[in-house]
């Protein structure tokens, strides 16, 4: 049975069955003029209204049948979920065909640096927030594990205690959800929506879904690697994608890992040299005394966002009107 995944208030939810889907309509739970569906299969997001598979046994709400005579249920809608579809002045940008438009690696370099330039003020705090957490999640596990295991490490040996479970399962939590929440505001940015440092802590909801899908990706990233090591790597590439779109999407583990596989059609070289540009770029900033890292690194974290918009919308994602 096909899952179904439908958008209310801007909102995604899902999976749902086709006929649970049928039973919010006709119940009128969801509006068929601005409320979206979508299955695996479809190109775009389209209005519930649109979809002929949803209509077939789906009766009229009686809060359509009150509607005015200007409603009109299968007009294109108005609004489009925030999550979903990147805006720009002229509406909603619909999805490109996967692997129909090679990435343009320097213009979404070029756009990562004029957005970093543009929103550096919220930027700093968001990044000095993070690394601040990051370190001192860093910094308690340390301690807790040295307290815990001093004796014996003292000693030279690999120290295992039961206590240290739950310490490195609470580190790796906290890293998750920050993860997380740094791809949601950097996501916000090349959108052109408000980027907060409380996004940082807003995604906690799909830590169970990024958990899982890291770790099937690693699973098959490390037998990948066991392949000849090349396997691995075009592997690694092509599902690179799958937080950032379970933070966009809400999709679950194995949703996301495909969706990712889906979008990097055709674009394993130029994702590979943009991983390349990338590590350069970071170079760069270390060999400036190491201040250069200040820009260098939010310059690279919005490179990541800026290639998944480039995937799903081409290159209109880039344009200004496109994320502002």
């Amino acid at each position: 049975m096909q899952s179904w995944y439908y958008s209310k208030n801007g909102e995604q939810r899902g999976p749902v069955s086709l006929d649970e889907l049928r039973s919010l309509v006709s119940s009128g739970g969801l509006n068929l003029q601005t409320d979206l569906g979508w299955k695996e299969g479809m190109t775009n997001w389209e209005p519930l209204g649109k979809i002929p598979t949803l209509l077939e046994s789906a009766a009229p709400s009686s809060d359509l049948a009150a509607a005015p005579d200007s409603f009109n249920p299968y007009a294109a809608p108005t609004t489009s979920p925030d999550n979903l579809r990147a805006s720009y002045s002229g509406g909603s940008l619909g999805e490109i065909e996967p692997g129909s438009v090679p990435l343009e690696v320097m213009n979404c370099i070029k756009r990562s640096i004029e957005l970093t330039k543009r929103h550096f003020k919220i930027i700093l705090p968001i990044g000095v927030v993070y690394l601040l957490l990051s370190m001192a999640t860093g910094a308690v596990e340390g301690f807790v594990s040295r307290m815990v295991t001093g004796p014996v490490a003292e000693q030279g040996d690999m120290a295992f205690h039961p206590l240290l479970i739950p310490i490195n399962l609470i580190s790796a939590i906290v890293s998750v959800v920050l993860g997380a929440g740094l791809t949601r505001a950097a996501l916000n940015i090349v959108s052109g929506k408000e980027a907060k440092v409380e996004h940082l802590f807003g995604e906690t909801g799909k830590i169970v879904n990024i958990v899982a899908a890291s770790f099937v990706f690693y699973i098959m990233v490390f037998i990948g690697l066991i392949l000849l090591v090349v396997p691995g790597i075009y592997i690694a590439i092509r599902c690179s994608f799958f937080m950032t779109a379970i933070v966009d999407r809400n999709l679950g583990p194995i949703e996301a890992l495909k969706y990712s596989y889906r979008i990097t059609t055709n674009n394993t070289l130029s994702l590979f040299g943009l991983g390349i540009m990338s590590m350069l770029i970071v170079l760069a900033g270390v060999l400036a005394l190491l201040i250069g890292l200040v820009f260098a690194i939010p310059v690279v974290t919005l490179l990541v966002p800026l290639a998944y918009r480039f995937l799903q919308f081409g290159p209109n994602a880039l344009r200004d009107g496109a994320t502002e």
